[in-house]
Parts: structure tokens; sequence; C-alpha cells
């Protein structure tokens, strides 16, 4: 993977904590810093949850790797494996991140509810690159996927509301437990996307 892997790294651990000490300099609200801060993170870290998957997805659909995989592990394969490792990897990194963000902001209650809501989103993503990416065989349409969905439904278009969207801006679960609910269901959405890429990656590996 390469310096790929330490790019998700970068940003969470350094980025997002200096931007939220910089959020804290400049507001004499503490809870308009933290939303601000938590409007960065819901639009950048569901989509840097795909980097490490979609970059070790590209073995699965390649002939001569996918050939040496079938040799390796046997004929019944699949990616799945290898974007669960990833994926919690991609936790246990966004828990740390909150847990430097607890320090500054010195609300820890709020934050643990917010990192089960990011983790959640996280998963969303990565089972949504994964299902895009067996469904046309292709590592790349999986990362295309999960971009375009970021950038329409969380840049272009507000879809706060929106039945198909995993964003919830500026709203904290902490102020509206109501929204307890709607993760609840994120996190269902991930598994089952996790589930379609799954039977169509055994589905593929039989044909070949």
């Amino acid at each position: 993977m390469g310096k790929v892997f330490f790019f998700p790294i970068f940003i969470l651990w350094i980025v997002f904590p200096a931007a939220a000490w910089f959020s804290l300099q400049t507001n004499f609200d503490v809870g308009m810093a933290y939303k601000q801060v938590a409007s960065m993170v819901e639009g950048i870290v569901p989509l840097l949850s795909v980097v490490w998957p979609v970059s070790a997805l590209q073995m699965y659909f390649s002939d001569d790797t996918r050939e040496i995989l079938k040799v390796l592990h046997g004929p019944k394969v699949t990616a799945l494996h290898t974007v669960v490792k990833y994926a919690v990897l991609h936790s246990l990194a966004v828990a740390v991140m909150y847990l430097i963000l607890t320090l500054l902001f010195s609300q820890p209650e709020v934050l643990f509810y917010e990192c089960i809501r990011t983790l959640g989103q996280c998963l969303f993503m990565a089972g949504l690159s994964y299902a895009a990416a067996c469904i046309f065989h292709s590592h790349l349409v999986g990362l295309l996927g999960a971009i375009v969905y970021v950038l329409v439904l969380f840049y272009m278009y507000n879809g706060q509301g929106n039945l198909f969207s995993i964003f919830l801006f500026d709203r904290l679960l902490w102020e509206e437990p109501q929204l307890i609910g709607r993760v609840v269901q994120i996190w269902i959405l991930g598994g089952g996307l996790l589930a379609v890429g799954y039977v169509e990656n055994r589905f593929y590996l039989k044909e070949v």
C-alpha cells in the first residue's frame, strides 16, 4: 500500500486536531467550535474510510494477483476479510482521533456519541465502495462511487433528512437523542452493503 497508508492517519491525527485547536482559539463558544469541527469530520472522515480498503481491493480484480490469491487461500477467497480488516484499522484510527479531540474539548460524553456516529458512517462508506467494486469488478469504481456519494449528498446537495443520506451535518446526538435511531439505520445499511459485496464477489470468483 506504500505511502497511501499514512495519508488517513495524517488527516485524522494531525489535521483535525490542529483544526479543532484553531477553532477553539477563534470561538468563545465551545459548542459552536465543536460543531464546526464535527461538520468537517463528517465531510471527510467517512470518505477517508475507503482509502485503505480500495487500495487493497485492486489485487482481487487483477487476473495475475487473483490467481495467486486462489492458490494461497483456495477458490473461495473473497475480498470481504480484507475490507473488514482495514475498516477495523480505520475505526481504531478514528477512535484515537476522538480521544485527541476529547483532550481538547473536555467533553467526553459528547464525543463518545459522535464517535459512534462517525464509525457508522465509515462502515457505510466502506460497504458502499466494496459493493460497487464487486458489482463492477473494479476497485476504481468503488472509489469513484464513494467520492460521488459524498460530493452529491454532502457538498453539492444538502442531504440532511434525505432517505439516502448518512449525514447529519451540525446536529449532535448528545443534543438530539432521537437521531440515535438514524445512526442505527446507518450501521445496518453499512452491514447490508458489505453483504451485497460479499455475495457478488463470490459469484464473480466462481465465474473466473
